[in-house]
């Protein structure tokens, strides 16, 4: 029988680090209320790998490196002291992923915060400020003391001792994001996800955008409650390719600045947070001039403005709503919910408005128009695979005229397409069944849907 040092140790040590395993293999969520929102088995493969690295001094050889590229965060002040003590052990890290920042005192069994981790902090500030000090209204938020610490502290903080940096979920606060961190330039950092800390608010692009100019060769970027109102980044992002605002809220002046400054952008996934994120929104029709004007390397675009308040107590009509996004020539995916489609009376403003001569206007009155059967054939690019319609308030049924005419069609004119998705559950039996057997015929499955495909997890 072989000795486990005859083993294939890297395989072996692959297997267990959960930076180098395949992502099918990890199971997260940035949203803060998901019940995977954890890091267990980061620490059990931890422990793991810690406990090979007392075993002998070749397995400490081979498994160190490992063991620090994703370190478990929780006692982040721990981590920080050894890091500020061992560089070189500093140089492994290259993931820093944390959900549930550990205390610095005595709270819970955590330790005291080591003074080393507060002078290197402090000396790190009095440096950065003798040399801007019109920054210092900038960084006043950003305060060190114990357990009150602030999260962005603590994230700018661990990333200015990783400068090989690869990926960076971490769940971050209020105010500035960055400063001592941004004394490097990670060319090394490709993916960058942020969660907001309070249920209420967002993180502002205005606090993000130095971290994210710092990594010039970023191509994911993916926030959760996420308010860009006339402001976005700073710089180009020439190798971005994927942005997911999560339960966010965008303007379109936002909107044109990041599609202008991410040229190689393919995916762009956005579910709107609403008012209890920002006050920015966007309509449908704005976002498809958008897209249609800078755009033109997009795949795939999701669309979800459920809990968006652009309707300011009118009609949501045809000159609000998408119509075409056909000129987006390398378009394949494209998934967007009712309210970007049908017209509509929006049920967060009011039924009435005031007229000229001082009356009041019941906006409920009179029928709304109906969306013509040629509506989704213009609206499709030919290159299109997949195209889902999401659930929202408003009713599927006006745009069953449209959905037929796709169907009908689809063979000839999007002779690409593979899958259309509905939602089905306000419709009749008969309905249902009628149009799978049309889009079938077609040779394109039906997949139906009660509610959003992509929640807020997605």
């Amino acid at each position: 029988m072989p000795r486990f040092l005859d083993l294939p140790l890297q395989s072996v040590l692959e297997a267990l680090c959960t930076h180098c395993m395949p992502s099918a293999l990890q199971h997260y969520c940035i949203n803060p209320n998901c019940g995977n929102h954890n890091d267990t088995e980061d620490a059990l493969c931890s422990a793991t790998m810690a406990s090979l690295c007392l075993t002998s001094r070749d397995l400490n050889a081979v498994a160190t490196r490992y063991l620090y590229h994703k370190p478990v965060t929780s006692q982040w002040g721990l981590l920080a002291r050894t890091l500020i003590a061992r560089p070189d052990l500093a140089e492994y890290v290259r993931e820093l992923r944390d959900y549930s920042w550990g205390y610095c005192r005595e709270k819970g069994g955590y330790p005291a915060c080591p003074p080393e981790v507060s002078t290197y902090w402090k000396e790190g500030m009095e440096e950065l400020l003798n040399t801007l000090p019109e920054q210092q209204e900038l960084y006043s938020e950003m305060t060190m003391d114990g357990d009150d610490t602030d999260t962005n502290v603590k994230v700018d903080l661990l990333m200015s001792l990783c400068a090989n940096l690869e990926q960076v979920k971490v769940t971050v606060g209020y105010f500035n994001i960055a400063a001592l961190c941004l004394r490097y330039t990670f060319d090394r950092l490709s993916s960058i996800t942020l969660s907001h800390e309070d249920t209420e608010g967002g993180i502002s692009f205005q606090n993000v955008a130095p971290l994210v100019d710092s990594a010039p060769n970023l191509k994911y970027l993916r926030f959760h409650a996420l308010a860009a109102e006339e402001t976005a980044l700073n710089e180009t992002l020439p190798r971005l390719t994927t942005m997911v605002l999560d339960w966010s809220t965008i303007d379109y002046p936002a909107l044109v600045k990041v599609l202008e400054n991410c040229p190689r952008l393919e995916t762009f996934k956005y579910f709107g947070g609403g008012p209890l994120v920002g006050n920015g929104d966007i309509t449908p029709r704005q976002a498809q001039d958008a897209f249609v004007s800078l755009g033109r390397n997009l795949r795939c675009i999701y669309l979800n403005l459920l809990s968006d308040a652009f309707g300011d107590g009118r009609l949501i009509l045809e000159d609000r709503l998408m119509t075409s996004l056909a000129e987006l020539g390398k378009l394949e995916h494209l998934s967007l919910d009712l309210r970007c489609l049908v017209p509509h009376r929006d049920p967060h403003c009011t039924s009435s408005t005031g007229g000229p001569d001082g009356t009041w206007i019941n906006l409920n009155e009179g029928p709304l128009p109906q969306p013509n059967e040629t509506y989704l054939v213009n609206l499709l690019p030919v290159s299109i695979r997949h195209f889902n319609i999401e659930e929202s308030y408003v009713d599927v049924a006006p745009l069953l005229p449209a959905i037929r005419r796709l169907a009908s069609v689809a063979r000839e004119r999007f002779p690409k397409l593979r899958h259309v998705g509905i939602p089905t559950e306000k419709l009749d039996a008969e309905t249902v069944k009628e149009v799978t057997a049309a889009f079938q015929e077609a040779g394109v499955g039906l997949n139906t849907a009660t509610w959003p495909t992509l929640s807020p997890c997605f």
